[in-house]
């Protein structure tokens, strides 16, 4: 196809991309970010426990990288586990032992990881967490 055929191809497919959009609303009424909003609003995120906005941003440095899986034992996942354990609040209860560990291995994690990681706000923000399920 010819540079002229894709420069075509290409507009085409935004025009119908465009029309389809103006149907939508037309048609549905939809607008905004509804759908999104809507996914967001579908995974239960709780609230964030007072207190822990102190360390909440030091949990957020997590790039995925992998390299804490180092620190932990054989089949322990340690990168998952923070990336996983702070997703869902209202699972914090389950996730207690993880969070445990994390606060064990967070010294070998801070040393290894290229964000500088901290393990331990991890385990405290999935502690809260499970203190405030409790209704501690």
């Amino acid at each position: 196809m010819s540079s002229l055929g894709r420069s075509l191809a290409a507009k085409w497919i935004l025009a119908w991309a465009l029309f389809k959009n103006i149907l939508r609303v037309l048609v549905y009424g939809v607008r905004g970010p509804r759908d999104w909003l809507a996914a967001i609003r579908a995974e239960s995120l709780g609230v964030t426990p007072a207190g822990t906005w102190t360390y909440l941003a030091a949990t957020s440095r997590c790039i995925g990288c992998g390299i804490c899986d180092v620190a932990g034992r054989p089949g322990e996942r340690p990168s998952q586990w923070i990336v996983q354990i702070i997703r869902q609040p209202a699972d914090s209860l389950l996730a207690l032992d993880k969070a445990r560990r994390l606060a064990e291995l967070a010294p070998a994690i801070a040393h290894l990881c290229p964000q500088g990681m901290q393990a331990q706000y991890v385990s405290r923000l999935v502690e809260d967490h499970a203190r405030m399920l409790r209704g501690e």
